[in-house]
């Protein structure tokens, strides 16, 4: 009898239903590792997707396991596992957790993302159990471990997230990252003052001095040329961590960097906004985490969800840089969430794949640089005359000039999608890659004497200011919380963290580009 089973068990592996639900399970699961998603949907769900009976999923299923593709434990989700990563590398898998430890995950999320800011008091046990729907005993399990784990302090009247440890009088944090052409830090994206200006007044707030130091990747030097800080790479300086920008520097480089961070022996936060590069290995697990910020499809799933709960059926996504991982996560997130909706060919894609960032547009960037260069050099040659403009000045000044002669070539990039776009009348929604591009829009549309939202809404990602002045939907990526999460992590950094990347979750900002469809 076991033989006849094994038989026909064999013989339905090869009809045309279990080929059909094989091919549909494996694309689904590259769909969904592309996503940055680990778990698939349950048996049903996978059965109502494919075409087939729940009976052939099972049968899919099971042969994946046996590959080693797929994962399950407890309860009903099944887990994709991925190649790159062995299993069980930081510990216990999320699916083999039990609900106490998943509560804790969750409340934790809850700290790091800045919905319980440090030292406010949490809500109530019995809110808390509302809130996250756990029994009394689950949730004194999680809360006990928060306590253990430093993340939450007790109160007279409950409890609070852990405030800010106590700081010594000059202890400092140092930021670095990619030095320009006039010896400042360089920014490569709309999120880049906004964040310098977060981690300032962050540092101001708990009390600890901030070091702002470029990396001169040409020279390998940290600090620049005439300004080498050797002291903040020694061990016994008042630094108790970095924060480090690797937008910009390239792969040999930062691997460089790294390591003299890692033998000066004290906690360095990475901070990865655009995934231009292929990031080294980290030196030591206990010693660096990264935090991604703008490069999953995470903020590509929450504004197609938005635009989707508005009612739009099909929209136009409008990248004139899309030579990127930002920019394609984002598609990507659009068009699994129309996908999963039943809309598969509910994203239009207007794309230019042969830039990466505004800064190769060709040839506007040599002569970006020998304007601010010219500034800087004859500032220091003629020491008499009088000083034209400070560096924050000659910042200001670069990022006139970029936006003047970026503006150029992006126009002539976009002029031809917004055409296309503006032909087909069935795309109620364009939504730009980033804030600029959607600004763009917004005045291409005026220029044909349309607006939006009543003819088209549109949207962007940043929420920069750009956002405010042209009162433009935007997807904020949270920046408060990321430095809150990267100080947190320099001064706890044996706090609960693990090998991945923390990524913080962000939300749409809806304003008066974006309604229902007309």
């Amino acid at each position: 009898m076991a033989k006849k089973c094994i038989f026909y068990y064999t013989i339905n592996m090869t009809t045309s239903a279990y080929q059909k639900a094989y091919q549909y399970v494996t694309a689904l699961i590259e769909r969904l590792r592309s996503e940055n998603d680990r778990f698939l949907p349950n048996v049903y769900s996978l059965a109502r997707q494919a075409g087939t009976s729940h009976v052939t999923i099972i049968k899919v299923l099971d042969c994946l396991r046996e590959k080693g593709v797929l994962t399950s434990g407890r309860g009903r989700r099944v887990r994709i596992i991925d190649p790159a990563r062995p299993e069980n590398t930081a510990g216990v898998s999320p699916e083999r957790c039990l609900k106490w430890e998943r509560l804790y995950r969750r409340i934790n999320s809850g700290i790091v993302n800045g919905v319980y800011l440090p030292g406010a008091p949490l809500p109530s046990p019995k809110e808390l159990m509302k809130t996250y729907g756990a029994c009394y005993r689950t949730m004194r399990k999680a809360l006990d471990r928060l306590l253990r784990d430093g993340r939450i302090i007790t109160r007279p009247r409950g409890y609070a997230a852990a405030p800010v440890a106590a700081l010594k009088r000059h202890d400092t944090v140092v930021l670095s990252g990619p030095m320009d052409a006039s010896g400042e830090i360089a920014f490569y994206t709309p999120r880049s003052p906004e964040f310098l200006r977060m981690v300032e007044q962050e540092c101001s707030r708990i009390g600890v001095r901030l070091e702002i130091c470029p990396y001169d990747q040409e020279g390998d030097r940290f600090g620049g040329p005439g300004r080498y800080r050797r002291t903040f790479l020694d061990r016994n300086t008042s630094v108790i961590g970095f924060i480090v920008w690797t937008t910009g520097i390239a792969p040999d480089p930062l691997r460089r960097f790294m390591h003299r961070l890692a033998a000066a022996g004290r906690p360095a936060a990475l901070l990865e906004e655009s995934a231009v590069y292929e990031l080294p290995p980290l030196p030591s697990r206990r010693r660096f985490r990264l935090f991604s910020m703008g490069i999953s499809s995470l903020a590509g799933r929450r504004m197609g969800r938005y635009l989707l709960d508005l009612g739009h059926r099909r929209i136009a996504y409008i990248a004139p840089t899309h030579n990127n991982l930002w920019s394609r996560n984002r598609l990507a997130g659009l068009r699994s969430v129309f996908a999963d909706a039943g809309l598969p060919g509910g994203v239009a894609a207007f794309t230019d794949e042969r830039f990466a960032f505004p800064q190769q547009y060709p040839p506007q960037q040599s002569r970006v640089d020998a304007v601010i260069r010219m500034i800087t050099q004859r500032q220091a040659e003629e020491e008499a005359m009088p000083v034209l403009l400070s560096r924050s000045g000659i910042n200001e000044l670069r990022t006139r000039i970029d936006q003047i002669t970026w503006g150029n070539t992006m126009r002539g990039i976009l002029i031809p999608f917004l055409e296309k776009a503006a032909a087909d009348p069935s795309i109620t929604a364009w939504v730009g890659a980033e804030d600029n591009t959607a600004a763009s829009c917004l005045e291409y549309l005026r220029i044909i004497g349309k607006t939006a939202p009543r003819d088209v809404s549109v949207a962007g990602f940043d929420d920069a200011i750009e956002a405010s002045l042209y009162k433009l939907t935007s997807y904020n990526f949270n920046t408060p919380a990321v430095v809150r999460a990267m100080l947190d992590f320099i001064l706890n950094p044996r706090a609960p963290g693990g090998g991945d990347a923390v990524e913080i979750e962000g939300t749409v900002v809806s304003r008066r580009s974006s309604a229902a469809p007309p």
